[in-house]
């Protein structure tokens, strides 16, 4: 898992400045390229301020997708990844 801290613009919440995580990002290359360090949910995560958790595997398909689901699951109920409730 890919977690990124929020962007330099300032959200103003008091979640993102717990560190609460935002946007859970689930997927295949497009989301999780070995050779782009900043994907394009990344960017996202930082224009608007939030902090992002990147589950995505290059190369996986749609069977998959529960695998990265699951182990996101594992990681907030094990308290490891906090949740922003909104």
């Amino acid at each position: 898992m890919q977690e990124e801290g929020a962007g330099e613009r300032p959200s103003g919440s008091a979640a993102a400045e717990a560190g609460l995580v935002r946007l859970l990002v689930f997927g295949d290359s497009y989301v999780a390229d070995p050779h782009v360090p900043r994907t394009w949910p990344i960017l996202l995560a930082d224009g608007l301020g939030w902090r992002s958790a990147n589950f995505a595997v290059p190369g996986s398909g749609s069977v998959t997708l529960g695998h990265q689901l699951e182990r996101a699951a594992r990681l907030v109920r094990s308290g490891d990844l906090a949740l922003h409730p909104g």
